[in-house]
């Protein structure tokens, strides 16, 4: 196959979620993150293609047009990448279509002047298919089994972390024109914004309540463990105001 092509924007870009693979997952399968520089080169080529659509699809600050979504011309380069490298998992390939799901929602979010709260929730739970992605090729590359247990467990917390990012990075994503689930929700909501993410935030909570508490002792601690540290290294803001009208950026 001819080998898919990278460049420093999208490196630089995933590193910051090899970081998270490194810190909070090698962890949970009893490895060091010091083991990321073994699994890297797989992991930064895939989370490096997956970029390259999500930074596609961003709106440039001086104009109202986003560039064409390119995810049905990566998708196939990367299945062929993962199948040279005896990747093709289900589960693997499932989370791939995942991510597809993911950008098809958010082109039709940002296509539409009023967006369906269904379709935003949709994002946000599809949104961390590429962690879940990188997960999976993870456990393929130690040669361990895929867990469908701790994944499950997994879903809501890393919905509760996403929209935790999304907080922080709220001010930023408003002028890269980044795609922000919040942001969503104050196309949607205006001033009540906050009140309904709110909402939405308990739910995710109670659902990983139930999943932790029907865990075992072993699951609850390492993701005890997973979320004390993300708490240390991504310290959790308040929700930020809704910006409305002048200052939101036009794709917005």
């Amino acid at each position: 196959m001819s080998q898919p092509a990278i460049a420093y924007p999208e490196m630089q870009k995933s590193t910051l979620v090899l970081f998270d693979m490194a810190t909070f997952y090698l962890p949970l399968h009893g490895q060091n993150g010091k083991k990321i520089f073994t699994y890297y080169p797989i992991l930064g080529m895939v989370e490096g293609l997956i970029y390259q659509v999500e930074m596609a699809m961003e709106v440039s600050e001086n104009t109202e047009v986003t560039r064409p979504n390119i995810w049905s011309t990566k998708e196939p380069i990367i299945t062929e990448f993962l199948s040279e490298h005896q990747l093709d998992h289900p589960a693997i390939l499932h989370y791939l279509t995942e991510v597809g799901h993911y950008f098809q929602t958010v082109h039709q979010l940002l296509s539409t002047k009023r967006p369906h709260h269904t379709n935003i929730i949709r994002a946000a739970e599809k949104r961390p298919a590429d962690i879940r992605l990188l997960h999976a090729i993870l456990l393929q590359l130690m040669g361990q089994p895929h867990n469908e247990t701790l994944f499950d467990l997994l879903w809501s917390l890393e919905v509760l972390l996403d929209l935790k990012a999304n907080f922080t990075e709220y001010a930023d994503d408003l002028v890269t024109g980044h795609y922000n689930s919040y942001q969503m929700f104050v196309k949607l909501y205006g001033e009540q914004a906050p009140h309904y993410i709110k909402i939405e935030q308990q739910r995710y909570k109670m659902s990983l309540q139930q999943k932790l508490t029907n865990a075992s002792k072993v699951q609850q601690l390492q993701l005890q463990q997973f979320m004390n540290q993300h708490e240390v290294d991504y310290p959790s803001v308040l929700i930020p105001a809704p910006v409305i009208g002048e200052g939101i950026h036009s794709k917005f």
